[in-house]
């Protein structure tokens, strides 16, 4: 009689199980078809919410054992204290619009450390610890004493070590370039912070001076500086389009690398660059 309640949980009560199975000293408890609470031994809580993972079942192949347990283990890290130390050989650079650090936070020393790049950016700091990030805060630098210049220059050097394995490949659209580091393409677009990333695109392009797209976290465009035709695609199709479109927008601007920082070109429509 009631087969159709227990269709409707069956994702939630697979996710409980699946909890359970890994560790029994957490408490899981379905609050609804999409959301399952979790419970502590140490009172810790939260709220998992199920729809992302949901949305997997209009997928081929649905939902599979290995994709609830990727969750549960994203879930399950969330119950477990972060060390309140931060190790330099673990943190990352990842570039932001202005002002979103302020706006990601009401506690001051939980607010994620930022450093200006350019005009409307900003890099954040973030450690990998176990698979998952997290944002490095005011409060990291009290124990141990840490300069927050040395972290940012951690973490652009640690960024610099992983572009080696990014790739740089034409696209469909003539004289565009997308630079893709395929394992962590949420840094795709903070990767035009790096000079060698830069030279790397130059050298795909005889040595030409090139623009720069970042219109979403995920996306790193060039083309030719003189390339109208392209620059114009950049312009007035792609950044506009990727910016509006993407879960992550960051700037409509067009860069250019003046001195090994990044410049913003004007708004003047794509025939402004000589």
């Amino acid at each position: 009689m009631f087969d159709w309640l227990r269709r409707r949980n069956e994702l939630a009560r697979r996710f409980v199980e699946v909890v359970r199975a890994v560790d029994p000293g957490v408490e899981a408890r379905i609050v609804s078809r999409h959301a399952v609470e979790l419970r502590g031994e140490d009172g810790a809580r939260c709220i998992c919410s199920l729809e992302s993972l949901a949305a997997g079942s209009a997928l081929p192949g649905g939902i599979g054992d290995d994709d609830i347990r990727r969750h549960v283990a994203t879930a399950l890290r969330t119950l477990r204290p972060l060390p309140a130390t931060v190790e330099l050989d673990r943190v990352l650079a990842l570039v932001k619009p202005a002002g979103w650090a302020e706006g990601a936070c009401d506690d001051a020393r939980e607010r994620p450390l930022v450093r200006h790049v350019a005009k409307g950016l900003e890099a954040v700091v973030v450690e990998e610890i176990d698979g998952c990030l997290r944002f490095v805060a005011e409060r990291h630098l009290q124990a141990p004493a840490l300069a927050a210049t040395a972290l940012h220059e951690a973490a652009i050097a640690n960024l610099e070590a992983q572009a080696a394995a990014a790739s740089i490949a034409a696209t469909d659209e003539a004289g565009i370039l997308l630079v893709n580091l395929a394992a962590r393409p949420s840094f795709n677009a903070t990767l035009a912070l790096l000079p060698s990333i830069w030279r790397r695109a130059e050298a795909m392009f005889d040595g030409d001076a090139l623009v720069c797209a970042m219109p979403e976290r995920d996306f790193c465009l060039f083309a030719r500086a003189t390339d109208a035709a392209a620059v114009g695609t950049l312009c007035d199709d792609l950044a506009p389009s990727l910016f509006d479109g993407g879960a992550h927008p960051l700037s409509r601007t067009l860069w250019r690398l003046v001195d090994g920082r990044l410049d913003p070109l004007p708004a003047v429509g794509h025939a402004r660059i000589g």
